[in-house]
Formats: structure tokens, sequence, C-alpha cells
């Protein structure tokens, strides 16, 4: 960080409760600025207090009222990410007695060694900065792989913290090991939702092999002469419906319909659909997860052996804690939910809760349906409450141990859909 003392420093000064001449006890020295991909920049540096009652209380307020907190885990402090249980990162190493001097006598110092944390938390958030830079200039490289050498686009000066993200300067985003077009109309595909498209496609292997009733084959040929159907609930760039269409269709006979409130979202998705080779497979419509049963279109659609969906789960109240490049340039309305992030699980459960007694002709899904959900970390038991009358078939956890992705259905299976998957 960067201190500088304004014009208005002493008015300000007064209105947080501090002497007004604070900044004349305090002497500042930069010693380092380090680059953080949690906090943009973190500072060490050298404070040398001139006064007595200028001590480490006194210097936390100061620094926080002038938002350039000092990092902990205590009051006027702020933590930093993974870090909050190193304590407070704010320690007197030297004391000099100076008046000492006026007597002719040597002026007594104490000194003691910084803690090793603070050089070792600087370190490793640089080591965090750096990886995600590399990381980001990879991936931006490949995205332009194909773009004319005279093509504006430009690694220049990235900022992995601050910065339009990568996959909205190249307008490209690899997704289960295909290329996506986007922009900033719609949600940047992440590594970690790729689990959905993986335990899609171990369903879907099941599916196949009948192994989950001697009568899904039955069901299949009553209501769609065997077309397994797919169903993408808030689609966006249409990542993940079409990686499950390209996966899985020289295997079976496969088609797909995704769905989105926004016009330019779907766009972007029948864009990727054609680019990809799948446009024959799939359709997208707009509709919104509360009104499912009342598109025609939809429902003509249908009925879907197996609903996707990745839904904005992140709590409104959350949204100050995400990354600076997320909250400026990723839209919203494909992030945020309300009631605590639950809004759409419960959307969605009446919408599909109610199709299970239309006529048969008229159901969206078939009896066999299985739904697919990504959750957030923690948010696995409320949405299986969210759903009940449903059976819980399979629940997946991801690297971290956390449950990533659950499924419900209607049907009686034999076993758990948990087996099928890796």
């Amino acid at each position: 960080m960067i201190l500088r003392f304004r014009n208005e420093m002493i008015d300000w000064e007064i209105s947080v409760g501090l002497d007004k001449d604070i900044h004349k006890y305090l002497e500042i020295e930069i010693v380092k600025v380090s680059s953080s991909l949690h906090s943009g920049k973190i500072s060490c540096i050298n404070i040398i207090s001139k006064k007595s009652c200028a001590g480490g209380l006194i210097i936390r307020k100061y620094l926080y009222n002038y938002e350039y907190p000092v990092i902990g885990n205590s009051k006027l402090t702020k933590k930093l990410k993974n870090c909050s249980d190193k304590g407070l990162f704010l320690t007197l190493f030297r004391i000099s007695f100076l008046e000492y001097g006026i007597l002719g006598l040597e002026n007594p110092e104490f000194v003691c060694e910084i803690p090793s944390k603070f050089s070792k938390t600087i370190v490793r958030e640089e080591s965090f900065f750096n990886r995600k830079l590399e990381e980001s200039r990879k991936e931006f490289e490949n995205s332009i792989v194909g773009y004319p050498e005279n093509d504006s686009h430009t690694f220049h000066d990235f900022d992995p913290v601050h910065k339009k993200p990568l996959a909205y300067i190249s307008e490209q985003k690899e997704f289960c090991g295909f290329k996506f077009h986007l922009n900033e109309e719609v949600l940047i595909p992440r590594k970690s939702t790729e689990i959905l498209v993986r335990t899609s496609n171990q369903i879907l292997s099941h599916f196949r092999n009948s192994e989950i009733s001697p009568n899904y084959k039955d069901i299949n040929a009553v209501n769609h002469a065997e077309k397994t159907r797919i169903l993408d609930l808030g689609t966006g760039s249409g990542c993940i419906l079409i990686s499950i269409i390209k996966m899985n269709r020289e295997s079976m006979n496969i088609a797909g319909t995704g769905i989105d409130i926004s016009n330019k979202a779907l766009e972007i998705s029948e864009k990727n659909s054609d680019d990809l080779g799948v446009k024959e497979l799939t359709n997208f419509i707009k509709c919104d997860f509360s009104n499912l049963l009342n598109i025609t279109e939809l429902i003509k659609s249908g009925p879907f052996d197996l609903v996707v969906c990745n839904p904005p789960y992140i709590s409104i109240e959350k949204k100050s804690k995400m990354n600076l490049s997320s909250q400026i340039y990723e839209p919203s309305v494909a992030l945020y939910a309300d009631d605590g992030g639950y809004e759409y699980y419960q959307q969605i459960y009446s919408s599909l809760n109610s199709s299970q007694y239309e006529q048969p002709s008229s159901r969206l899904l078939t009896e066999g349906s299985v739904l697919l959900f990504e959750v957030g970390k923690g948010m696995a038991d409320e949405v299986i409450n969210i759903f009940k009358g449903w059976n819980v078939v399979l629940k997946r956890n991801d690297h971290q141990g956390n449950v990533r992705c659950v499924g419900f259905s209607k049907f009686k299976y034999r076993f758990n859909l948990s087996d099928a998957v890796d």
C-alpha cells in the first residue's frame, strides 16, 4: 500500500476520534509492496512512533480508518484470506530512548527480530499471485490461437485481481476440453462445474446400459422412442449442455434443451451450439425457473430424462466478499440469489414437483428423470430439505471434500447412483 496524507487530514482525524496531530507523531517507511491475489497489494512498512501514546491500538485505528488496515483477526484489522488464524501482523521490534543523548549518554535501544510469519505471508501471497498470473497467461495464449496477428487481443498489464477477466478479453473459455465463446452477458465457466458434466456422463452410461430398472427402456419408448433428452436450467453460454451432448452423441440417441431468462445469453449459447457442431441436437428457449410448465415450446421439447442445473447460489450478503473482477464484470443475475442463496432451488422445486401431477402428454419429466444440481459449500443439506418428496440418488464431493453435486429422482432406483461416479 502507498500512504499519502490528504489536505483534509486534520478534519478527518477529528471525525474518527484521533488526536488531530497524530500524523505528526508517526513516520511511515515502506519496506516492500507485494502483489496479493486476495487483496490486490500487501505492504510491509515500518512505523516510527514519536510519541508514547501513539501505540499499537492508535496505529491500527489510524490505518483502518484510512482504509489501509493491518492484517489480522482482531479489532480494527482485516483478515487476509487463508490467513485469518495467524494473529496480528503488527509487532513492536525496536525501542529507542532518545532523551538519554541530552545527558551525554549513549541512547539505549532494544531490538528483536520481526516474526517470520511476516516474510512467509508475503512470499506465499506473491507465489499465489504469480501462479495465477502464469495460469492466466497460458489460458490467454491458448485462447487466441487462430486469431489474426494484428488482432486487438493482448495480455498487456494483465492484473488477475482487479482487471477484466481474461475470458472476457479473449471472448473464449475452455470447458471440458471444448472452447466456448462468451462475453460479459454470461457467467465464465468454472473448472469446478465440470463435475456436473462428468456425473451426467456416468448417469447416461447407466441409462444406456439399462442398469437402473428393467422397465426404464419401456418408459423411454412410450415417451419418446428411446431418445434421451437433457434439460439445462440457466444455460448461460450453454457449456454444460453442449459438453454433455458432444460427449454422448456417438453412443446414444440424445438431444438437449437449454433455458435462460437472458436473450443475449441465449444468443451466445446458440452460437456455441453451432460452432461446436451440435446445433441440430439442441434448442434454446427463454424461460425462468418459476414458469417451466407454462412454456409450450419447452413442454414439446420434453419430457426430459436428465435435468442439470448450476443455479445462482451465492447469497446477496456475500457479494462483497467475491473477488473484484467477478463483482465488476460478471452478470449478477447469474451469480447471486436471495433467501441465503436458496431462492432458485426453491423455484425449481415448485415447478418440477408440480409437473409430476400433470397429464402424461404434458409432463416435463419422464418417470425416471434425474435432477442434478451444483450446490455451494455447506448448502447440500438445505437443498435436500427443499426437495422433500424426492429421493436423493447421489451426492458427489469436490476435491476439497465438500458436496458439490446432488442428484434427485422420483424413481425408485435399485442402487445409489453415487456408485456410478468415480
